[in-house]
């Protein structure tokens, strides 16, 4: 399935649930398509472009190249990263609470990317202990599920 086949096909299901974006172009505006539809086209570009950079005398799918827990984690703190900066640049910055409201939401972001780096270090240990078959193969389970799950 390409990635403008799954576009389309993710857009017609916001459509369906989300009167207020009409057009595809709406939707693709959309702070959820942002989160979500940019996240899964760029982890299909990064399996798809592990199995072509593979020399050709191996398979071209290996089980590894959907091991994308590590890439979730990646995209979920460039999101986060990038809906903090939105949400500072949003504040009304006059008035005499104008520092209180800085620093709530500051405190907040803070909070949520710590928290996100944490379980991301969590992630990562489960994979170093729990995770390897062998020198140069992961576990279904362990190396592949549930950093998978985890961090979506």
């Amino acid at each position: 399935m390409s990635s403008e086949v799954l576009c389309v096909q993710l857009a017609s299901i916001l459509c369906a649930k989300n009167k207020k974006h009409k057009t595809v172009t709406g939707i693709l505006k959309s702070e959820l398509f942002l989160a979500v539809g940019t996240t899964l086209i760029s982890l299909a570009a990064g399996v798809f472009v592990r199995a072509v950079s593979r020399k050709d005398q191996h398979k071209f799918w290996v089980r590894e190249d959907f091991a994308v827990g590590i890439d979730l984690f990646i995209a979920s703190v460039i999101v986060l990263v990038t809906r903090s900066i939105s949400n500072l640049s949003k504040l009304d910055l006059h008035g005499p609470e104008a520092m209180g409201r800085v620093r709530d939401v500051y405190a907040e972001n803070m909070s949520a990317l710590l928290t996100t780096v944490l379980g991301g270090w969590i992630v990562s240990t489960i994979i170093r202990r729990k995770g390897w078959e062998a020198e140069h193969k992961l576990k279904m389970g362990w190396g592949i599920l549930v950093p998978t799950f985890w961090d979506a």
